[in-house]
């Protein structure tokens, strides 16, 4: 079963999916069961008449699909700055020329946008 915290943590993706696997839900109405899964599944249950079972293997395979999505991003990401760092350690003065130049021009549109020329 799945935890209060993860359910509260990806709260909108979930209630994004039970809403278009029972298109009788609505947001404001699941809003007010956000976090807590037995009564989310009681009113799944009494809105739908689907079986608590159903119910709640859905919810739970929901929050798992979006937590292993969330992890794959996550593990990515970390192989992603390791690389960086890498080529950061074997070229630091191209780095630097890169950052220096990505900041200037980061700064002139910054420049262009907040105060453009009358």
């Amino acid at each position: 079963m799945v935890t209060r915290e993860e359910l509260t943590g990806k709260w909108e993706q979930v209630q994004g999916q039970l809403i278009e696997k029972w298109g009788e839900l609505s947001g404001d109405t699941l809003d007010q069961f956000r976090g807590n899964t037995e009564q989310l599944v009681g009113l799944i249950h009494e809105k739908t008449g689907a079986a608590k079972e159903e119910i709640q293997k859905y919810v739970d395979s929901t929050i798992q699909n979006i937590y292993g999505a969330y992890e794959g991003v996550s593990e990515q990401m970390e192989v992603q700055l390791d690389h960086a760092k890498e080529l950061v350690r074997r070229k630091p003065m191209e780095s630097l020329g890169v950052a220096l130049g990505a900041g200037v021009v980061t700064g002139l549109l910054v420049g262009l946008i907040l105060y453009p020329r009358r």
